[in-house]
């Protein structure tokens, strides 16, 4: 998945090119138009109430930790919504990195996770694997054989980090709860 940032970076980055080349630019009008709405109703909208704005509430969850006066709980709870809020955004390296860092944040203060809570945490760091390992290898190394069954050929992985970390996480559900059908 293709972090919206990044598609309107390059839609910015087209029509630079063409400004610069002294071309109008190439969309039709009416086209011209819906995407101007679109970009109106999504700046219009608050993060707060739009369950497609990830990226905003990265930056929210973000913001709070950095102020450093949230209580265990909160920050827990904090670290733990800006992981999915990064891998809802496309961000999965990162949402590995903070799943690290609240696990290494409970272990620093002797806190014992809540069994459920740390069974949420498993699951979406394992997806979090699963889809980096995706984005390093089907798209930034994507080539003929990439996503096609039986894998082979340049359809492996090359970077295995993800793949072996999904494995990892999904195993270790699997052994404290053999009956997880979702893992």
């Amino acid at each position: 998945m293709v972090p919206r940032v990044v598609i309107r970076l390059r839609l910015l980055l087209v029509l630079v090119v063409f400004v610069l080349s002294g071309q109008r630019d190439p969309r039709a009008a009416s086209t011209r138009r819906m995407t101007d709405l679109l970009e109106r109703i999504y700046s219009e909208q608050d993060f707060k109430t739009d369950p497609n704005k990830a990226g905003e509430w990265a930056a929210y969850y973000r913001s709070m930790l950095a102020k450093g006066d949230l209580d265990v709980r909160t920050e827990l709870k904090a670290r733990n919504e800006l992981a999915e809020s990064l891998l809802v955004a496309g961000e999965s390296a990162a949402a590995v990195d903070e799943i690290g860092k609240l696990r290494r944040f409970a272990v620093a203060r002797g806190i014992v996770l809540n069994p459920a809570f740390d069974l949420q945490i498993r699951q979406t760091l394992a997806m979090a694997y699963l889809r980096m390992g995706e984005q390093q290898n089907c798209l930034s190394d994507h080539n003929a054989q990439s996503c096609i069954y039986p894998i082979r050929g340049g359809g492996v992985h090359q970077n295995r980090a993800g793949a072996e970390g999904a494995v990892r996480e999904w195993t270790e559900i699997l052994e404290a709860h053999p009956n997880d059908l979702s893992a």
